[in-house]
């Protein structure tokens, strides 16, 4: 249902239903994700970056693919292939 309000755009609705599951599981990064999509959706990019930080954080290698993404956050120049940053010029 939350992922529903995602993709119809019930941010409130369904960060209110993730605020409740963070509650219930506080380190489950898949709930830091999907609030971070949420903020994301708001326009509250600060929260979002928070977010997807926690996500990241809370548990880097089982998910590590799904976070690099909260990566690019922190570098948004960093090569994709994991290179180092890019020059402009």
């Amino acid at each position: 249902m939350s992922r529903a309000c995602l993709q119809t755009k019930r941010f409130d609705k369904a960060l209110a239903t993730f605020d409740a599951l963070e509650r219930a599981d506080p380190n489950s990064p898949w709930v830091h994700l999907l609030k971070g999509q949420a903020y994301d959706g708001q326009a509250q990019y600060d929260k979002s970056i928070e977010e997807f930080k926690a996500a990241r954080n809370s548990s880097p290698r089982r998910h590590g693919f799904a976070f690099r993404s909260a990566s690019v956050l922190e570098n948004p120049n960093a090569s994709r292939s994991g290179g180092g940053a890019r020059e402009s010029g």
